[in-house]
């Protein structure tokens, strides 16, 4: 029984849906009638474009039954198939010119190159400290000056000066080579000092009243005596060879350098006489000792004085006030003898 009913059921619910079926085919018939809308396939090249139609509302509603007819107050559009539009390009990127090149509308401007540093511990809105501008100078430049030399009264007129040596080079060689060989030949072993002390005994009697006033011939004063000349290497027979390059070398440093007052020992002063340790002349009680440098003594006369008004050479000192002459003593000569 229920069966029979539901299967009833069913069947009027099918045949009631197929009614609103045909009814609403039928219906769609009468509007694309009224439309004037051909059902005839349409060229290939619109077959599937969507089309816009505006009908006309009173031929619209009159082909819908009344049951189905809405009021309206405005066109109705109702879309349809239409042509297909080709789809265009894309218009291109737009062109970044150089800067080098001509101005142009189109430049695509970029930001600055080098914007204003904002320190990341900062907030934007602050703005970094001012900083003031470094200055650079030019470096300053080195110019080599030559060293300025003292003023004449600075310092003592040198020997070579005296003699009228630095005039003549010619008389100027010839008395350092004197001076060299006396220094050599009579000190070479003995300390540097010593050596300068020997050249300062020959210049000594230079300046002396009681020798010769030239450098070679108080060096090679009585050279012709055996053993009775004033320096002993020039009178002992010996021949005399330069073997020791060193020591000539140096020899004839402190030469050219007592020449040119730079060399000038106080302890020395205007000592005229020296000799050696190991020999005792007669003479020494005579003179007033000195100093010793290595194994020679320096002596001067008692009868000579103290050598106040001789010259002396090398840098003015206050204690050294002499008056810068080469004058003479006016005592009586006295032979000496500056044996080794």
């Amino acid at each position: 029984m229920i069966r029979s009913v539901i299967k009833r059921l069913t069947m009027c619910l099918f045949f009631v849906g197929a009614s609103f079926i045909a009814v609403d085919v039928i219906a769609l018939h009468s509007i694309t009638q009224a439309l004037g809308v051909s059902t005839a396939p349409e060229p290939q090249a619109t077959a599937l474009m969507p089309k816009t139609i505006v009908a006309n509302p009173d031929r619209v509603a009159a082909s819908i039954p009344a049951s189905r007819a809405m009021p309206t107050s405005k066109p109705m559009s109702i879309a349809a198939p239409v042509a297909a539009v080709a789809p265009q390009p894309l218009p291109p990127p737009p062109t970044m010119a150089l800067a080098s090149a001509e101005p142009s509308s189109a430049v695509l401007q970029l930001p600055p190159l080098n914007p204003t540093p904002i320190l990341a511990s900062l907030p934007q809105d602050d703005q970094a400290p001012e900083v003031a501008p470094t200055v650079v100078y030019p470096m300053p430049a080195h110019v080599p000056l030559p060293a300025a030399r003292p003023p004449e009264e600075q310092r003592w007129p040198s020997p070579a000066e005296r003699l009228g040596l630095d005039k003549n080079p010619k008389e100027r060689a010839r008395a350092e080579k004197c001076l060299a060989n006396a220094i050599y030949f009579e000190a070479r072993d003995e300390p540097v000092r010593g050596q300068m002390a020997v050249a300062q005994v020959v210049l000594n009697r230079v300046f002396s009243s009681y020798y010769p006033d030239n450098v070679c011939s108080v060096v090679y004063q009585n050279a012709n005596r055996h053993l009775a000349c004033q320096f002993t290497f020039a009178c002992d027979g010996k021949r005399k060879v330069i073997n020791e390059r060193g020591a000539w070398a140096r020899a004839t440093r402190i030469a050219k350098q007592t020449l040119d007052g730079k060399i000038w020992i106080p302890e020395v002063a205007h000592s005229t006489h020296y000799h050696a340790t190991y020999v005792h002349p007669a003479w020494r009680f005579e003179m007033k000792r000195l100093v010793k440098f290595g194994l020679h003594l320096f002596y001067r006369p008692y009868n000579w004085g103290d050598g106040s008004d001789e010259p002396i050479w090398g840098p003015k000192k206050p204690v050294e006030a002499h008056n810068g002459k080469a004058g003479t003593s006016g005592k009586t000569a006295t032979t000496a003898s500056a044996a080794r």
